[in-house]
């Protein structure tokens, strides 16, 4: 079924709804040898990228990546003719080494073909993919993690990231159809604003079932990940493949039992074939409340510039409200959506560019909240006339 989005004007959508996939007929990625040039780049399918990685084609490259990780090995950081960054002091500017090594892999966009650069103009055939990064895991988070994922009958494919504290998914998010008619820049706003959505809801999903972070620097049209080694990679046939459920469809709450995993070790290998439990998520005392952003945001307009205080009294304003702290992330996404979607930030805005400093101020903010008398006074001027 076929259905119209209510998106700000001129930026009308098609989307497909349902269980069965309504994907790119083509379905094929970009490689790039480096993920800031498109020098060599070539298309591969969502299978093919699977198979390298569970090969090895990369391992000897993720071996070194890890292994610098794991030591905390450092090294000087470089400009482009090669001098070495000091900072104002005249202290030589490190990085971890680990970084460093990552950037000489390949990077995989498993959202179109790209032609020239990795910008949207330069973009066709999108397949309907998106990606998830999921990071800074424990060893037993990453498992619970790995036994999950593929259990979303939305989720194509998946495995551990060359750092080894992570993992990148590819969800089937389903074809975007744009008016053709539009002008190119609005054609590019309508199917961002569309992807973000989609995006945001994926990872609200995630995080509320999973109780883990998704990396909100995802939700880029083209963003795309590193490479790995992982040869207990997962990956699902496309006959058994379905389109996130969207739009107020029930994702389903019940999820089924963990089955018996192969567990990957520390190095990254398999271990021993055991049964393990999962560990719960944390269930939300209390539903997502969108009333509550809709109060908030008209009494308290956003400015860049005061961003972080602004995420701050948010927080607390939440708590407050009884919000509890897992779900922090959702109101986030929402908020940040919401903020978007009605032109109160433009698309380059730092609150959408620094997930990671969103997250540390409403966490201050939440961990740090007012008196009863303050959040009295907060209530009042959110209620006001």
């Amino acid at each position: 079924m076929i259905m119209k989005q209510n998106l700000p004007k001129e930026r009308s959508v098609t989307t497909e709804s349902g269980t069965k996939p309504a994907m790119g007929k083509h379905r094929r990625g970009s490689l790039m040898k480096r993920y800031t040039s498109t020098s060599g780049i070539i298309h591969l399918s969502v299978e093919e990228i699977h198979q390298r990685i569970v090969e090895g084609i990369y391992r000897l490259q993720v071996e070194a990546i890890r292994k610098a990780y794991q030591e905390g090995s450092l090294i000087e950081c470089r400009d482009k003719d090669g001098s070495v960054k000091r900072d104002n002091a005249g202290n030589v500017i490190m990085e971890p080494l680990a970084d460093r090594l990552k950037k000489q892999l390949p990077y995989f966009i498993c959202q179109a073909v790209i032609t020239k650069r990795r910008l949207f103009e330069h973009a066709q055939d999108f397949t309907g993919y998106a990606p998830v990064d999921i990071d800074h895991l424990t060893p037993e988070q990453l498992l619970m993690v790995m036994e999950r994922m593929p259990q979303f009958p939305w989720v194509k494919e998946g495995h551990v990231s060359c750092r080894q504290e992570g993992a990148h998914f590819i969800v089937a998010m389903g074809r975007i159809d744009v008016d053709e008619n539009l002008p190119p820049k609005e054609r590019k706003e309508a199917y961002e604003c569309e992807y973000k959505r989609r995006y945001a809801e994926i990872t609200s999903f995630i995080q509320r079932e999973l109780g883990v972070e998704v990396d909100g620097q995802c939700k880029d049209v083209l963003r795309g990940f590193f490479v790995s080694a992982d040869p207990n990679a997962f990956i699902r046939p496309d006959e058994e493949l379905e389109v996130f459920p969207f739009q107020g469809t029930p994702a389903p709450s019940n999820q089924p039992k963990v089955r018996a995993a192969q567990a990957h070790d520390e190095q990254g290998q398999p271990g021993t074939t055991t049964t393990q439990s999962a560990p719960s998520p944390t269930v939300p005392q209390s539903p997502f409340n969108s009333g509550l952003i809709k109060a908030y945001l008209p009494k308290h307009p956003y400015k860049p510039s005061g961003r972080h205080n602004w995420w701050i009294s948010f927080a607390q304003y939440l708590k407050w409200k009884g919000v509890p702290k897992n779900q922090l992330a959702i109101y986030q996404q929402v908020m940040q959506f919401q903020l978007l979607m009605f032109n109160h930030i433009l698309p380059d805005d730092p609150c959408l560019r620094s997930a990671t400093e969103v997250q540390e101020a409403m966490s201050w903010g939440f961990e740090h909240s007012e008196t009863e008398q303050e959040r009295q006074a907060v209530e009042a001027m959110v209620l006001q006339p």
